[in-house]
C-alpha cells in the first residue's frame, strides 16, 4: 500500500517535468505578408525543435486545405514528393538556418502566378514520447501581382498629392477673387454719395404767344356830308385817319 502511495507522489513530481519536455515549437519566415511580382520567386523557412520528425508538409490553407509538398526524413535521409501538379519543378529544398536540437528547411516557390496567392504554412509531423501528431506554424501570406502593391501605393500618394495641391490652389485663387470683390465694393460704397433734394427738372409747358404785331398807320379814306353842301348836289371830302 505504502510502494503505490509513493509511486503517485513521484508520478505527479515528475509531471510537470515531463509536459515541459513535449512542449515543442515549431517558426516559420517570414511572418507578415509577402509581396510578390509574377513569375518571380519567394523563399519560406521552416524551423523546429522536434529532434527526430517524420516529415515536413507545405500547405496552403484557402485551397481545400491541400498539401503541396512532402519531405519524408529517415534518419537524415530527405525524400521530396510534390503533392499538387502545378507545383511540380517549381519548390526548391535547402538546408535551413542551423537549429540547436530540431530540423530547419528553406523552401523556395518559383515562377509564381496570380493563382498561387494563398497563405502558405508548414506542418511537421512526429511521433515522439509515444505521441504522434502534427506541429504546425501559424503561416505566411504571399500575395502574387502584376505590380508591387508598394509601388502602387506610392503613385496613389502622389496622385493623392497632386489633387490635394491643385484643390489648395483653386481655393486661394478663388477666395482672393471673393475679397478682391468685397473690397472694391466697400471702397464703392464709401466714395459714393448721392445728392439730397435735387428735383429733376420738369418739362415746360409752351404758351402759344402771339407776336406783338407793328402799328401801322393806313391812311382811310372818311366820307362825311359837308355842312357847306347844299340843294341836290352832295359834296365829299376826303381827310386823313391815323389810328
Amino acid at each position: 500500500m505504502k510502494v503505490q502511495w509513493w509511486n503517485c507522489v513521484l508520478g505527479l513530481l515528475f509531471m510537470p517535468a515531463g509536459a515541459i519536455l513535449t512542449e515543442w515549437k515549431a517558426d516559420q519566415l517570414p511572418q507578415s505578408t509577402s509581396f510578390v511580382r509574377i513569375n518571380s520567386s519567394t523563399e519560406i523557412s521552416c524551423s523546429t525543435s522536434l529532434s527526430e520528425p517524420l516529415g515536413l508538409y507545405l500547405k496552403r490553407r484557402f485551397l481545400d486545405s491541400a498539401n503541396i509538398l512532402y519531405l519524408a526524413l529517415d534518419k537524415g535521409r530527405i525524400t521530396k514528393t510534390t503533392k499538387m501538379a502545378e507545383f511540380a519543378d517549381r519548390i526548391r529544398v535547402s538546408a535551413g538556418p542551423q537549429v540547436q536540437q530540431g530540423h530547419s528547411f528553406t523552401l523556395q516557390l518559383s515562377l509564381l502566378r496570380v493563382e498561387d496567392t494563398d497563405l502558405y504554412y508548414c506542418s511537421w509531423s512526429y511521433f515522439e514520447d509515444y505521441t504522434s501528431g502534427d506541429l504546425s506554424c501559424n503561416g505566411t501570406v504571399i500575395i502574387v501581382g502584376e505590380t508591387n502593391p508598394a509601388d502602387a501605393c506610392k503613385s496613389t500618394v502622389m496622385y493623392l498629392t497632386i489633387i490635394c495641391l491643385t484643390t489648395a490652389m483653386v481655393s486661394a485663387i478663388v477666395i482672393l477673387g471673393i475679397a478682391a470683390l468685397i473690397f472694391r465694393c466697400t471702397r464703392f460704397e464709401k466714395i459714393f454719395r448721392p445728392g439730397g433734394g435735387v428735383k429733376p427738372p420738369t418739362a415746360r409747358q409752351h404758351q402759344l404767344v402771339a407776336p406783338e404785331q407793328p402799328v401801322q398807320h393806313h391812311p382811310y379814306l372818311i366820307t362825311a356830308l359837308s355842312p357847306r353842301a347844299s340843294g341836290a348836289s352832295c359834296g365829299f371830302t376826303a381827310e386823313p385817319m391815323t389810328l
